[in-house]
Formats: structure tokens, sequence, C-alpha cells
């Protein structure tokens, strides 16, 4: 067999390591004791469900808002209008 030598920065083992440790913190929520490991679990449900509900409230309300538009032509001149005043403050 091959012995393969890679020479590697310790910038990189450093960051094999904490993607490592990052990878291996499910295997540790695994390894609670299940009332706790439910716990956390539950917590990050009830999280997951709370923003999933809030975004589609924000996406709903800006889909029934009727009130008056702007065309993107308009926003970007506006924006353009707001760049050149301010360059020409200096």
């Amino acid at each position: 067999m091959r012995d393969f030598n890679f020479d590697v920065s310790e910038d990189d083992r450093v960051d094999v390591m904490k993607k490592s440790e990052f990878l291996n913190a499910g295997d540790r929520i695994r390894e609670l004791p299940a009332e706790r490991r439910d716990r956390i679990v539950g917590a990050a449900q009830v999280m997951a469900e709370a923003h999933e509900a809030w975004f589609r409230g924000k996406v709903l309300k800006a889909l029934n808002d009727e009130g008056s538009t702007l065309s993107h032509q308009v926003v970007m001149d506006e924006a353009q209008s707001l760049i050149d005043r301010k360059r020409n403050r200096n």
C-alpha cells in the first residue's frame, strides 16, 4: 500500500477541526438523555414553525398590499438621484 503525505497548512488543519466539531454536534445531541434531547428538538421545531408563520405572514401581507406601486425604473431613478446628491455634497 502506498503512503501519501500531504503538506497541509496549520490554518487548513484548524479549519478541518472546526468543521468536524460542527459535524459532531448532531452526535452530541443524540448522546443526551432522551428528555433533554426531546426538549432541544422540540424548541428548535417551535422556532422553525414560528419563523415559517412569520415569513408567510409577511409574504401574504405584501401580496395583498394594494397600495401605490412604483415601476422599477422610477425606483432606480430615485436611487441614482440620491447617490448623485450625496456625491455632490463632498
